[in-house]
């Protein structure tokens, strides 16, 4: 084996057992306080975690993506890049902010005054993300583990220590919040990090219209699709109950836990090597994608296999006997791994401004599907019937993506 795939596998290993460790410490910070709190409260906790893990990523609006578009086509700008998008994200996370709580005032109910309180959960998404981009850049991947596992550390301990004190959810939500406001003091530290070659690049003026004009392609993509795959959650807290959206909530954090791994592989250490290829060497991005597909269609069937024998043992021991309703749910959830797994092997190509565009309709057009339909069926059949309707939605998003960059990948080789 070269040097080079050696130091590949190892950064591969470093981000993807971050990524491990991030989800176990967010699923076993669902489980404590699962277990603590009676499933309306759990609903309502899980639900804000929903609304802010939408809104962190409507924050930083997929900059990390539109930074490695940039270094893979003028390196020598990326610095200043970097700093325009960083006040981009401080203005979009205020401006939510200013939102949420307008929302939790009119409101004047108990989740009103849950959001408010775990508002910077939002931030720890938005500049956490920020910060990994910068580090992808740098090609720090030790620093790329660390920064995305910080946040779910921080608030694993203050939950813990939360529920070792009171079942109050008010309570609990203040402690995610203040672990939450430590990660993105941390993020936003790292991002203010100058670099060696900051003199160089101190003549190139970047405004933030400039961003959003060349970021809201990924911005809507990534937004669209946390809307859309949290978006159950919330949709059956507002037609259902708190106890429904509980049972979907698990088998979704379950169900993120697999996705970590082509998330990890493609997404983290592969994104600024398939930037480059795309930009320069086509060829060498028809051969990765061929690849790709290959190896996560396979191991995503082996973990989607693997979940659907483990599930009802895995939810009665984490969770217990009270939420055994998620457990047909997540059985049912987990024939949706494989297309996720295609869907981001085979996304991971479509980087170039135009074919996040052509992204943001895919996800813009099943997201509507899935929001009408989902408010018919969570009504009527509860989380069960969302979760059925999930797999067929990803399924669609897979096909989509996979004859999109086949086409995309081939026209780039007739360039």
């Amino acid at each position: 084996m070269s040097a080079a795939l050696k130091r590949d596998a190892w950064h591969t290993l470093a981000v993807w057992f971050s990524s491990v460790a991030a989800a176990l410490l967010a699923l076993a910070t669902q489980v404590i306080v699962a277990r603590r709190l009676d499933p309306h409260d759990y609903g309502a906790i899980v639900t804000g975690l929903a609304v802010f893990a939408i809104t962190g990523t409507l924050g930083h609006f997929g900059l990390g993506n539109l930074l490695l578009r940039r270094h893979a086509e003028a390196s020598a700008t990326v610095s200043a890049w970097l700093r325009a998008s960083l006040r981009f994200a401080l203005l979009t996370s205020l401006l939510i902010t200013v939102v949420v709580a307008l929302f939790a005032l009119v409101a004047r109910d108990s989740f009103g005054e849950l959001l408010l309180a775990m508002l910077p959960v939002g931030y720890s998404y938005t500049l956490s993300e920020i910060a990994i981009a910068r580090l992808q850049l740098l090609e720090r991947y030790r620093g790329v583990a660390a920064t995305q596992l910080l946040p779910n550390l921080l608030r694993f301990l203050f939950g813990i220590a939360a529920v070792s004190l009171t079942n109050r959810p008010g309570l609990v939500a203040i402690a995610l919040g203040i672990g939450s406001f430590l990660a993105a003091v941390a993020a936003y530290r790292q991002c203010r990090m100058k670099d060696a070659n900051a003199e160089a690049e101190s003549g190139v003026a970047i405004t933030v219209a400039d961003v959003l004009a060349q970021a809201w392609p990924y911005g809507l993509s990534m937004t669209i699709y946390l809307a859309y795959t949290q978006g159950g959650v919330v949709i059956l807290q507002a037609v259902d109950s708190g106890a429904a959206a509980a049972n979907f909530a698990l088998a979704l954090n379950i169900l993120a836990a697999a996705y970590l791994l082509p998330f990890a592989v493609f997404q983290r250490v592969q994104a600024k090597r398939v930037n480059d290829w795309a930009a320069r060497e086509p060829h060498k991005l028809l051969v990765y994608l061929k690849r790709a597909v290959v190896a996560s269609g396979l191991t995503g069937v082996a973990v989607c296999v693997l979940l659907m024998f483990v599930a009802s043992p895995a939810i009665e021991l984490l969770f217990g006997a009270k939420y055994a309703l998620a457990i047909p749910v997540l059985q049912v959830a987990a024939l949706a791994i494989p297309f996720r797994f295609l869907a981001t092997a085979s996304g991971g190509t479509l980087n170039s401004h135009g074919d996040t565009r052509l992204r943001v309709f895919i996800q813009a057009f099943v997201l509507v599907v899935f929001a009408v339909l989902a408010c018919q069926i969570g009504a009527r059949a509860s989380s069960l019937g969302v979760a059925k309707l999930l797999v067929v939605c990803e399924m669609a998003i897979c096909c989509a993506y996979m004859a999109t960059a086949w086409i995309r990948t081939r026209q780039r080789m007739l360039v």
